[in-house]
């Protein structure tokens, strides 16, 4: 019985190591399953994360891009900076599926625009520069017309120009050939206690004092000398000889008057108004008589573009014209009777006896006689002619007129923001 007891251990001890190596072997195979599991799990979350991420990435660039064509369509930079949340709301924020867009105000009509997605465990966020700043260049008045200016001149304020981190590189005048000043000169700056230049313009920093001329005598930055100055085709874009594109031109809808002389202002009563703000004269003008009712009108509408062409300009009077002043002579001489009729003759013939070497340059084409501006600036381009300030000169420039006559140029984003490269 022994040897049969023997042998009946010796097969149930093989029976169970036999399946203990199974029960090992289905525990290798079960950890082995498992460890693939957890690494298909880590991968399949893992492209579930870089999925999320991307669609996060996409709706933030849709979100930029939504921004820039509103901007681009609409033009509105106070919409952008006072009314964000329902301006973009719909369009941009719903649409692409961001939390909300942050556009905050950097100065210089600069906007760092940031969309961003919130979820529970984190906040993603893009963000790029908007410049909706304008590329016209600078300068309240810009002649390539030889500028005297008799009597004290102040500009409060000028156009703010560039801004720096330290403060604005003003610009009050632009000229090309020659410019000379008989009386006192002062440009008060930007600071807070002097009107904006802008409905938006909210820096507290003031024109660097290279840019702050006090004294004729000592001319800066501000009065700067560009003997490559060209208005005419810097602001309209094509070349001065096609200026009958730019008289003809749908878009601006000039309402011409041909050869309106010393009934000018009277004409110009007749056809100012809010919804006919682009005016073309053709032949010489004066404004006297009614020059008070003409500037009146002007402030009952977003700005008035008054163009000169080919003709003599005459001011007397004092009052705030709204809108801007472009006087462009081409081919246009003049002649000892240029003059005749005109309240602004006898003034026109004492340039030489305030400044002497006049006399030697081509003939006056402008007088403004009295405390007359307007507040979007004065372009005279009559390269070779002269225009006469008499009687000083106070000039208050707002960009606001511009932008309403020729629309804010075209936003761009700020090279160097992001990866624009």
């Amino acid at each position: 019985m022994a040897p049969l007891l023997f042998l009946s251990r010796k097969h149930k001890q093989q029976g169970a190591a036999t399946l203990l190596v199974a029960a090992l072997l289905l525990l290798a195979a079960l950890v082995i399953t498992l460890a693939s599991y957890k690494s298909v799990f880590f991968q399949a979350k893992r492209a579930q994360n870089e999925i999320e991420a991307r669609q996060n990435q996409w709706a933030l660039e849709g979100g930029l891009e939504c921004v820039y064509t509103k901007a681009h369509i609409d033009r509105d930079f106070l919409a952008l900076t006072t009314n964000t949340s329902s301006y973009l709301q719909s369009e941009c924020v719903d649409h692409f599926k961001t939390t909300n867009i942050e556009v905050t105000n950097l100065g210089g009509k600069k906007l760092l625009i940031e969309p961003q997605v919130v979820d529970e465990t984190s906040i993603v966020k893009l963000g790029k520069v908007l410049d909706m700043s304008s590329s016209r260049s600078a300068g309240a008045i810009k002649a390539t017309a030889d500028l005297f200016i008799r009597g004290a001149t102040e500009f409060s304020p000028p156009d703010p120009g560039n801004e720096t981190i330290s403060g604005w590189e003003c610009s009050a005048i632009r000229y090309k050939s020659y410019l000379d000043f008989d009386g006192n000169l002062q440009n008060k700056g930007v600071g807070s206690t002097i009107p904006s230049p802008s409905s938006d313009f909210s820096s507290s920093l003031d024109c660097l004092s290279d840019y702050s001329t006090q004294n004729p005598a000592e001319l800066k930055s501000d009065i700067q000398q560009d003997s490559s100055l060209e208005p005419f085709k810097e602001l309209f874009g094509v070349e001065p000889m096609n200026w009958t594109q730019v008289r003809d031109n749908l878009a601006l809808d000039f309402q011409v008057i041909n050869n309106p002389g010393v009934d000018c202002d009277n004409q110009l009563l007749n056809v100012i108004s809010p919804t006919n703000t682009r005016i073309w004269i053709e032949g010489s003008c004066e404004l006297s008589d009614a020059l008070g009712s003409v500037a009146t009108a002007t402030q009952a509408t977003s700005g008035v573009l008054l163009f000169i062409h080919n003709g003599i300009f005459s001011i007397k009077g004092s009052g705030v014209f709204k809108g801007a002043l472009f006087h462009y002579n081409s081919g246009f001489n003049i002649t000892s009777t240029s003059w005749d009729g005109f309240d602004n003759k006898a003034t026109s013939n004492t340039v030489a006896a305030y400044f002497n070497y006049a006399a030697s340059l081509g003939g006056v084409a402008y007088v403004q006689d009295g405390s007359f501006s307007f507040t979007g600036g004065q372009i005279l381009d009559m390269s070779g002619q002269i225009a006469f300030f008499n009687n000083g000169l106070k000039f208050s420039y707002n960009s606001d007129v511009l932008d309403s006559i020729f629309g804010m140029t075209p936003p761009k984003w700020l090279k160097g923001s992001w990866n624009d490269f």
